[in-house]
């Protein structure tokens, strides 16, 4: 009992040493820049606008997250037991995924809000719906196919030699075994959804909401209102995340999550050259489809909608190159820089997620204490942060590799920091009994036991980068794809759109190939 009241009081002092410290800098060194308010500057704010105004619009985005966020993890899970139940169908399903995860916000909002239309009054927002499913259904469906792939391989022998079919391996062992990682990919989920809905408000035709409220208070000059929004929204994503943690506590001590589970995931098959060729043929041949008919079906008009056919044509075209070059070529140069942009992001948040992750395991007080303030840089949108960390650091590369490290940064340090408690106890036993301290049984076995949540995390940062990328280079820099996207649906250039969202996705795909590979080779060398 003492302890707990001793862990307690250390995350109270931890918490009010950072709150002090916040305190002095804004009162002090960052008083000149206008843009960060003192904690008292906000209580007040909230004060005189009134309860009420943050729980009217708290109320639409927690609405519009909460339909987000059941419809992208139902879809998400039901999709990742198809793939497991039909390995033919992973790569289709993991390269869709990706898509969804890498398709840039600030050009497919207002497509999908031309397509769902304006909400009626006191409904919420279907395109801050969708907008949230897809910010989710990527980050789910990467945890539940690691969770299902950790089933112990001796169980499912021993179902298989009973004469059990893919459903008994199902239902009597792998979602058994993948309780721990749903569940994370669950807690993930919430602050993204949270994020998703209000950035589908900044587009999704609603007058309520914190998106619409960020975005006012924004276009006012009103700093103290924004950062008091701001914090609306980390409180719900934070009570979000909470509720999910408290589940993920709860749920394994009533028997789910106790199956046997494998320390590492297991080495999959080599494929041939040829076969990973005809799953990308097959897996673009299907999305192909998928877009031609759902231009049709949603009866887009040709002057927004562009199908494949249509794009692939744009991007040969050199008829308006005074040097003879196609579309596509031009866009290199923007897609170069946005590569370099997405790579700092991605170095910057993973690292920085391993370091704290392993941090907070070693120093758990930290973890109580320091997590609120993850959850609050992650639940608040870029574009309400974006103004200070221009400010503060300048239009430079910095100011690029911090707003893709924002987006990289928690669920990196969700999925590594649950793999590190969750390895098996047997082995930390057997360090301990020959005297190892905290940092060697990190080390030698902690961080080797969960190479495969590690790999999960890479695989989550890579798009994850490539969208933070393109968000600065909207808000920062003016530089690379994302600038190139804003500016062509400022000027209502249709084709540049589409030509550019389909060569980020392309990139993401290549990159999350990639990312798989070195999965693939690592696992080979250290997977057993």
């Amino acid at each position: 009992m003492r302890t707990s009241y001793r862990g307690a009081l250390n995350v109270i002092l931890v918490l009010a040493g950072a709150l002090a410290l916040w305190w002095l800098l804004a009162a002090t060194v960052l008083r000149p820049l206008g843009s960060i308010p003192t904690p008292g500057d906000i209580v007040s704010r909230i004060a005189s606008d009134g309860l009420n105004f943050y729980w009217v619009n708290l109320k639409v985005t927690a609405m519009e997250a909460g339909q987000g966020y059941l419809l992208g993890v139902g879809l998400a899970i039901a999709v990742s037991i198809v793939a497991l139940l039909f390995p033919r169908l992973r790569g289709i399903v993991m390269q869709f995924a990706v898509i969804t995860y890498s398709l840039p916000i600030i050009a497919v909002g207002p497509v999908i809000y031309l397509m769902v239309g304006a909400p009626s009054s006191g409904d919420p927002s279907a395109t801050a719906v969708l907008l949230s499913a897809l910010a989710i259904f990527f980050t789910t469906v990467v945890g539940t196919l690691l969770g299902l792939d950790a089933a112990d391989q001796r169980s499912l022998d021993l179902v298989d030699v009973y004469g059990g079919t893919r459903i008994t391996r199902l239902m009597k062992v792998q979602l058994i075994a993948a309780v721990p990682s749903i569940l994370t990919a669950l807690k993930v989920a919430a602050p993204l959804s949270v994020l998703g809905a209000i950035l589908g408000e900044y587009v999704g035709g609603v007058d309520r909401g914190l998106g619409p409220a960020l975005l006012n208070a924004q276009q006012t000059g009103d700093v103290s209102r924004t950062w008091a929004l701001a914090l609306a929204a980390a409180v719900l994503a934070g009570g979000w995340f909470a509720v999910m943690a408290l589940l993920s506590t709860v749920i394994p001590r009533l028997g789910w999550g106790s199956a046997e589970i494998a320390t590492t995931a297991p080495v999959r098959q080599t494929r041939s050259p040829l076969s990973v060729a005809i799953d990308v043929v097959g897996s673009l041949t299907i999305i192909g489809a998928v877009w031609t008919f759902g231009l049709r079906l949603f009866g887009i008009s040709p002057f927004v909608g562009r199908t494949p056919a249509e794009v692939l044509s744009y991007l040969a075209d050199n008829s308006d190159s005074p040097d003879g070059q196609n579309h596509f070529v031009a866009l290199l140069p923007d897609l170069g820089r946005t590569l370099m942009d997405t790579g700092m992001g991605f170095l910057l948040g993973l690292a920085a997620a391993i370091v704290v992750a392993s941090v907070f395991l070693v120093f758990p007080t930290f973890e109580r204490a320091l997590m609120p303030m993850a959850l609050f840089f992650q639940s608040v949108p870029l574009v309400a942060i974006a103004p200070v960390l221009i400010i503060i650091f300048g239009r430079g590369q910095f100011t690029v590799a911090m707003m893709g490290a924002i987006i990289v940064f928690f669920p990196a340090l969700v999925n590594i920091g649950s793999a590190l408690k969750n390895v098996p106890p047997a082995l930390i036993d057997l360090v301990r009994t020959y005297g190892s301290g905290r940092a060697t049984e990190l080390v030698k076995v902690r961080i080797p036991a969960c190479l495969p949540a590690i790999f999960a995390a890479i695989r989550i940062a890579v798009p994850g980068a490539l969208s933070g990328a393109l968000l600065a280079e909207w808000l920062a820099t003016g530089q690379g794809i994302g600038s190139t996207v804003i500016t062509a649906v400022g000027r209502a250039d249709t084709d540049m759109v589409w030509a550019s969202v389909t060569v980020v996705t392309v990139t993401a795909l290549i990159l999350y190939g990639l990312a798989a590979l070195l999965e693939n080779v690592a696992r080979k060398r250290w997977g057993t």
